[in-house]
């Protein structure tokens, strides 16, 4: 993923807070949708969880590349729990 590193939160939260403030200088977030951000973030990460959660155990999936999405989306929500929800 490239504004997730899932062996360090602070990068990932680095990342985040340097693609928004680019983000913002063109396009103007509603204080909502600021406050959103966070909540569809971890979404996202359940999303990972959940599709390859289904491709395993249904479709008896065990690729490396699907191994890399459960992965990924278990190191996000851990990462999201630890952090605040603030950006």
């Amino acid at each position: 993923m490239i504004l997730f590193n899932k062996d360090n939160s602070l990068a990932s939260e680095q990342s985040l807070k340097i693609v928004l403030e680019e983000y913002k200088k063109k396009i103007r977030l509603t204080s909502t949708e600021s406050k959103s951000l966070p909540i569809y973030i971890k979404l996202a990460h359940a999303m990972h969880i959940l599709c390859a959660s289904y491709e395993k155990k249904v479709k008896h999936n065990n690729t490396a590349e699907n191994n890399y999405f459960l992965e990924i989306g278990r190191s996000g929500l851990r990462q999201k729990i630890n952090l605040s929800d603030g950006l």
